[in-house]
C-alpha cells in the first residue's frame, strides 16, 4: 500500500496544485525475456565423437537457421560439415526443420531435438537414420 503523488499546475495563474491519492494494490508488467534456450543433441555421422548435448541461446523471435547457425558455432561445426537437425518424439524422427525460415515458436518447450553432422557435399543424397531400443 501507499500514496500516490500528483502535482498539477495551472497554466494562466501559475498555482499549484499538490494531492496524496491512497492504493491499497500496483498493477505492474512481468518481465519478459526476449531469448529463448534449447538444447540440441548432436551426432556425428562418422562415429568420430559421441552424441553430445548442447544447449544455445536464441531469440524468441527466431527462424530455424538462427538455430542452426547458433548450434554450429556451439557445436564447432568444420567448413565442409553441415547440420541436419531433426524433432524426435517416442523415440522416432517425425520431422525434419529444413526451411530455414519457419519460426522458431513452432517447436514447443518440451520438444527434443537432434542435429546430425552431414558433409556439406551431401546435399541431395538421402539420410539412412537407424533406431535402436532397449528391451526389457
Amino acid at each position: 500500500q501507499g500514496q500516490y503523488k500528483s502535482t498539477l499546475v495551472c497554466p494562466l495563474c501559475k498555482k499549484v496544485s499538490i494531492t496524496f491519492d491512497p492504493f491499497m494494490y500496483l498493477s505492474l508488467p512481468l518481465p519478459s525475456t526476449t531469448m529463448r534456450t534449447m538444447t540440441v543433441t548432436v551426432f556425428s555421422t562418422d562415429g568420430s565423437i559421441g552424441p553430445s548435448p548442447y544447449t544455445v541461446s536464441i531469440p524468441k523471435s527466431g527462424d530455424f537457421k538462427t538455430l542452426i547457425n547458433a548450434l554450429s558455432n556451439a557445436c564447432s561445426l568444420r567448413d565442409d560439415e553441415r547440420l541436419l537437425v531433426a524433432e524426435v518424439y517416442n523415440s522416432s524422427l517425425i520431422r525434419y526443420l529444413e526451411d530455414p525460415s519457419d519460426d522458431i515458436s513452432l517447436i514447443r518447450d518440451g520438444d527434443k531435438l537432434v542435429a546430425y553432422r552431414l558433409p556439406k557435399d551431401s546435399e541431395g543424397a538421402a539420410v539412412v537414420v537407424f533406431k535402436s531400443e532397449r528391451m526389457e
